[in-house]
């Protein structure tokens, strides 16, 4: 990069310049059984050029179950008043590449 910062002399401003990169995979797997019971799993395969390079992906995934309690027979009765009643549970993990740029590259001041 051609920067001001790394001029000579007397400098009346700051200069910053970054560059990143983002690579992603992801997937969906639903299930469904006897029309009430759903089973979900999630998965996300990311890279980011803020992280080292042996570092630099990671696998996020996650799982979801839901019972529709409104398809069941003991619902029947109150279908009139609320038509789809879900009962839904998920876990997982997410990844955050918010870090400081360049931080694992050891540098030093251009002056």
């Amino acid at each position: 990069y051609q920067t001001v910062q790394l001029s000579t002399g007397a400098k009346t401003m700051l200069e910053a310049a970054y560059q990143c990169a983002v690579r992603s995979g992801l997937y969906r797997v639903n299930f469904m059984f006897k029309d009430r019971y759903i089973l979900e799993t999630n998965g996300r395969y990311d890279g980011s050029s803020r992280f080292p390079t042996n570092d630099r992906f990671g696998f996020f995934p996650s799982v979801s179950g839901a019972w529709i309690i409104s398809e069941e027979s003991f619902f029947a009765s109150l279908k009139k008043v609320l038509i789809l009643v879900i009962l839904r549970a998920s876990y997982g993990s997410l990844g955050n590449q918010n870090v400081v740029y360049y931080s694992y590259i050891a540098s030093m001041n251009a002056s």
